[in-house]
């Protein structure tokens, strides 16, 4: 509901105070959403935070991005460039998953259309049904994956890759693409690509404005298209009281994904997709 101060407030249990534990972030329309806590016994108010932190996640519909300004009002665009071949043509299919293809020749960012209905000790799975929806989208708009000559991922959170392995086991991304990622992407999909399928950029490949910059290095992805990658930072899941919450960072569990992601249908833990290093693509 929307209260006399203009924000929208989501209530967890009870009537909100002021003096209570607040989140705050901003929706669509740049106002200040509020999530209060009301005051209970300890175990309740922190087992209320960590209910919201769990059920956050960097995956959000495109109706709730900070401005409608930089979001394009159809999900496809073809761009002219400058007279030369065939136009540049661009698909969004949500979240970081970009299509371009030019002259014949793909680039693909951040495969993934599993939407999760998250619980609390669920697990997430590539989800079927979104699949289908997908493949509609796909034809509705002309697009065959097929014509991928490189995939790229931001970083390694399970809404950026989590659906690649059911994207090679039906032939829709082809096994001869190269996938461009951190340092996590390889022990992720070891059970669904071949040794020499997934490259791992590595420091002297990127562009880091916070450090000492290597000399340009551009990919060239295909014959037309060449990538850039550059060191980026994953924004917060939430903040307290000011405090950016980041989560899923760290090491990767020993062998959990060779244990858990056998089938590109495996079900396994929302946390264990640990970010790694993150980065942006400058695209040519």
């Amino acid at each position: 509901m929307t209260n006399d101060t203009g924000k929208t407030t989501y209530f967890i249990r009870g009537k909100p105070r002021i003096s209570d534990l607040e989140l705050l972030f901003t929706d669509e329309e740049h106002k200040i959403i509020s999530i209060f806590i009301p005051k209970q016994s300890l175990m309740t108010r922190s087992f209320a935070l960590f209910a919201i932190l769990v059920l956050l996640g960097c995956a959000r519909s495109i109706s709730h991005f900070p401005s409608h300004e930089i979001i394009p009002t159809t999900p496809q665009h073809q761009l002219n460039l400058n007279g030369q071949g065939s136009p540049l043509s661009m698909l969004y299919m949500g979240c970081g998953h970009l299509i371009m293809e030019y002259n014949g020749e793909m680039i693909v960012t951040d495969p993934y259309f599993s939407i999760q209905r998250l619980a609390i000790g669920k697990k997430i799975k590539t989800n079927t049904a979104d699949f289908e929806k997908y493949k509609a989208t796909l034809a509705q708009h002309a697009v065959d994956l097929t014509k991928a000559k490189s995939v790229w991922l931001a970083h390694t959170h399970y809404d950026h890759m989590m659906d690649i392995p059911l994207l090679l086991n039906q032939n829709m991304l082809p096994k001869n693409a190269t996938i461009y990622g951190n340092e996590f992407g390889d022990d992720i999909l070891q059970n669904f690509i071949t040794p020499t399928q997934y490259h791992t950029l590595l420091p002297t490949e990127v562009q880091n404005p916070k450090g000492k910059t290597p000399p340009v290095h551009w990919f060239d992805s295909t014959s037309s298209i060449r990538v850039l990658p550059i060191v980026s930072d994953h924004a917060p899941h939430a903040k307290i009281l000011g405090i950016p919450i980041h989560m899923m960072q760290g090491k990767l569990k020993d062998n959990y994904f060779r244990d858990n992601f056998k089938t590109a249908e495996a079900k396994t833990k929302k946390g264990q997709w640990r970010e790694g290093c993150v980065y942006s693509f400058l695209v040519d």
